[in-house]
């Protein structure tokens, strides 16, 4: 299992350091030596482009917990442990029988940190996952994208949280336009609008200030 999780920890780092076009790095030494190319360099000023590319607008279900204690943490139910990522910024999880949002971020190609946590605070059951998960955010620190799925990785080489991409389904068809969402109200919300925006073009209203 430890060489496992090694072998899994020397990988991400790799996939690290290709990311953001460093030339060279040492790994498990006393120094992580980098040398980054002209490209890398004015990827690290722009602070917003690098982490839109991968994370806006993305939604995942947990895979699995790696942590370097050779413990592996496995939902029962992959659908119950999920991460969204919006445009603005806003992060939605749910953690089984809990419910939490907050704010992420990312400096570069790379790097990923969360805000505080809000969560519903709920006691699921014993065999529950929920802490678990929950706590694992307030120390991520990188990311990487490897193979379709995305590793999260905490300070100190603590854990690596392991996600698959999770496809929003359609939720309804309004005059041929597919609406992908999982939520009710904002469901609600697209169907008036389309609806009245088509009754509205049929028949020439328009909006007054009246």
């Amino acid at each position: 299992m430890a060489e496992r999780l090694s072998n899994m920890k020397m990988r991400f780092i790799k996939s690290i350091c290709t990311s953001v076009l460093i030339i060279s790095c040492t790994v498990y030494g006393s120094v992580i030596a980098t040398a980054l190319t002209p490209e890398a360099t004015g990827a690290m000023a722009d602070t917003t482009q690098p982490a839109a590319t991968h994370l806006t607008s993305s939604a995942w279900r947990l895979v699995k917990i790696m942590s370097m204690d050779d413990s592996d943490y496995e939902p029962d139910d992959r659908l119950k442990y999920t991460l969204e990522f919006d445009e603005n910024g806003d992060v939605a999880l749910q953690s089984d029988c809990n419910h939490g949002t907050g704010r992420w971020y990312s400096e570069h190609v790379g790097h990923l940190q969360f805000g505080p946590i809000t969560s519903t605070g709920l006691q699921c059951l014993p065999d529950s996952i929920s802490d678990k998960y929950l706590a694992q955010f307030n120390w991520v620190r990188s990311y990487v994208m490897e193979n379709g799925h995305l590793f999260l990785a905490t300070m100190a080489d603590g854990s690596i949280i392991e996600f698959e991409p999770v496809t929003i389904p359609v939720a309804g068809i309004v005059y041929g336009e597919e609406i992908r969402t999982n939520n009710a109200e904002e469901l609600q919300h697209v169907i008036l609008s389309r609806l009245f925006g088509h009754y509205a073009t049929a028949n020439n209203l328009k909006a007054t200030d009246e």
